[in-house]
């Protein structure tokens, strides 16, 4: 028992480097525009041992912890507007469509810039994230939008002025003043009953999956199913609570070095038991 005693403590000091490893990410992303703050999620591990009390009791010590997961913080952060018109925030629990190369994820960051369209046709141009990461809209805007109905955001001619409604819908005029041409000129947003089991990738990005249970097949309107609205020349900022992470930092500390201390009092233990026989 005194060895189990100091298993489930180094699996404790485990799981506590793990949670730190949380708190440290969180900490250094308090200014990553569309960051969720993440944590830990413990369960127990049980040791079940034959037996039964008279009343129905089982003998069932503890053999420790578990480190379940991830659990994400998927509430907004502060949007603070600027003026760059691709700039996009949602005001709500949407995600954004964005594409890389042939692979479609979700996000919350809308750090986008309009730059010359990568697939080289001249003249045109997209809005992509810094991560190379481009918009992803549609051709067609109404409550549950068609599947398949959508491809990235692409000016075919150079704007000089953009307007994206908190529709999604996005127009655009030339030096000129006249109406630019987009391909999939409504932005639509995705929404999901359980964001925790996306599947999370670099650079705010999430990878769609069953589990995450999508509320439609792929775009919804934006102010539709609970999505929100967009919000032109804005960024939403991470919802990173420093004071917060920081308190959970101390406790996590002070978990980690009790852990530590009972591996010492076990050892103490079992130095007594081995010291009977003489």
């Amino acid at each position: 028992m005194i060895t189990n005693a100091m298993s489930a403590a180094v699996g404790g000091m485990n799981a506590q480097a793990t949670r730190f490893l949380h708190i440290g990410n969180n900490i250094a992303n308090s200014s990553t525009t569309g960051y969720k703050s993440g944590d830990a999620v413990f369960a127990e591990t049980l040791a079940l041992v034959s037996g039964k009390a008279p009343n129905g009791a089982r003998l069932q010590p503890g053999a420790g912890v578990a480190v379940m997961g991830t659990v994400s913080d998927f509430s907004t952060g502060q949007l603070l507007d600027d003026t760059n018109p691709f700039h996009l925030a949602i005001q709500g629990d949407g995600f954004l469509s964005v594409t890389v190369g042939q692979q479609d994820y979700v996000s919350r960051a809308g750090d986008f810039s309009l730059v010359p369209n990568p697939d080289g046709t001249a003249g045109e141009f997209v809005m992509m994230r810094p991560n190379g990461a481009q918009l992803q809209g549609t051709t067609t805007l109404g409550g549950a939008l068609v599947s398949g109905d959508g491809g990235r955001v692409v000016f075919e001619s150079a704007p000089a002025s953009v307007e994206i409604d908190v529709d999604g819908t996005i127009t655009a005029t030339d030096v000129a003043g006249a109406p630019v041409v987009i391909q999939n000129p409504f932005v639509g947003l995705r929404n999901f009953v359980n964001p925790d089991a996306l599947k999370k990738e670099a650079a705010q990005m999430y990878t769609t999956t069953t589990e995450a249970s999508p509320i439609s097949a792929t775009y919804t309107e934006p102010g539709t199913a609970g999505t929100g609205f967009l919000r032109q020349s804005a960024l939403e900022q991470s919802n990173v609570d420093l004071t917060n992470e920081f308190t959970k930092m101390i406790v996590s500390q002070r978990n980690f070095q009790a852990n530590a201390k009972t591996i010492t009092t076990a050892d103490e233990m079992l130095n007594t038991a081995i010291n009977v026989k003489r």
